[in-house]
């Protein structure tokens, strides 16, 4: 059963495993890369790409970082230096073919909707590019259209997350009070963007971060996916 709420309340989301269900994927994707390049994956480097290439390319939005991650992946692979542009740039493409059909985390629409219907303002900040966002929803529109023009991407800010920029954008343009905002998302950099804003925080285990990475953060709650919202919001903000 779905819980009310009332009063003026804001919500903030995160993107890559919060609300889009991509982390798996790029988590992983330096496995596609060593089966195409016939290279062994042992248990030890499979761990060593995956600290070191996965989650950069999950949490950040520089494309500096992204060409570090892979680089480093096509060293580790032992690939000539044109063999890794060669690599990169093949990369890039897949990711970007696969972000076309990426699947939402499940009860998206669902969750939004509520919001929605509750009178519960929607935003998001990610350090994602507005380009991104553009081929993320191409298509699926119906979604941005519960964010109403809220989204702030890496494009928006000076400073991108952890900093609270973003944040403290949206709760100034919606004129709430901080303690009357939420930010789910799925890495301390999400958390820490929510504490320094002065706002309630929640880890999501849908994408990058664990319970006990939540826990080391300090998040306020932690919940298993946004499809949880409808029921555990009120307890959330308060």
């Amino acid at each position: 059963m779905e819980a009310k709420v009332s009063g003026v309340f804001g919500v903030i989301f995160d993107l890559d495993g919060t609300i889009l269900d991509d982390i798996p994927y790029v988590l992983n994707i330096h496995v596609k890369i060593t089966e195409d390049n016939n290279f062994p994956l042992t248990d030890e480097l499979d761990a060593l790409l995956r600290e070191n290439t996965g989650i950069p390319l999950c949490i950040t939005g520089s494309n500096l970082v992204r060409f570090k991650a892979l680089n480093y992946l096509g060293k580790k692979i032992k690939l000539p230096f044109f063999n890794r542009l060669k690599m990169m740039n093949k990369a890039k493409k897949f990711i970007y073919e696969f972000f076309k059909k990426c699947p939402l985390i499940k009860g998206t629409q669902e969750t939004l909707r509520f919001l929605k219907e509750n009178n519960v303002k929607i935003g998001m900040f990610t350090n994602a590019s507005r380009l991104e966002i553009k081929r993320i929803f191409n298509g699926r529109e119906e979604i941005l259209k519960y964010f109403e023009g809220n989204i702030i991407t890496k494009d928006d800010v000076k400073h991108k997350k952890p900093h609270p920029e973003g944040i403290i954008k949206l709760i100034n343009k919606w004129g709430i009070l901080p303690q009357n905002t939420v930010i789910f998302g799925d890495y301390k950099s999400d958390i820490q963007a929510g504490k320094e804003a002065g706002i309630t925080t929640v880890g999501v285990l849908s994408g990058v971060g664990d319970l006990e990475h939540f826990k080391r953060c300090n998040a306020d709650y932690i919940i298993q996916d946004i499809s949880e919202i409808p029921v555990k919001f009120p307890k959330l903000m308060f």
